[in-house]
């Protein structure tokens, strides 16, 4: 199977979001389109809800990251989870999300 990439926007809610892609991600990149920062950056082999946090310096971000999707079962894995810290209250998010397979 070849890989994919999906772009997608979301609004954040405060709350951690469920984004559904139709395919369990490798790599999710969030920009925080609002205000630009921060940009976070995750991999399927991070521990679920953290990320590479890059606002005015790169850090790592230990909780309420992203992860992969942690929506209803019958499509879980079929999308991340941005934690809360990717979904502040009207903030609207880019995301590029990329299969491997």
């Amino acid at each position: 199977m070849k890989g994919q990439i999906k772009v997608g926007t979301y609004t954040g809610t405060g709350a951690a979001i469920n984004v559904e892609l139709g395919f369990s991600p490798d790599c999710v990149i969030t920009i925080n389109y609002t205000d630009g920062t921060p940009i976070g950056i995750w991999t399927s082999n991070m521990t679920a809800g953290t990320a590479v946090d890059i606002a005015a310096a790169a850090a790592s971000n230990a909780a309420d990251g992203i992860s992969a999707y942690a929506g209803a079962s019958a499509t879980t894995g079929l999308g991340f989870t941005a934690g809360t810290d990717y979904s502040v209250d009207a903030k609207v998010y880019t995301y590029i999300a990329i299969a491997n397979q």
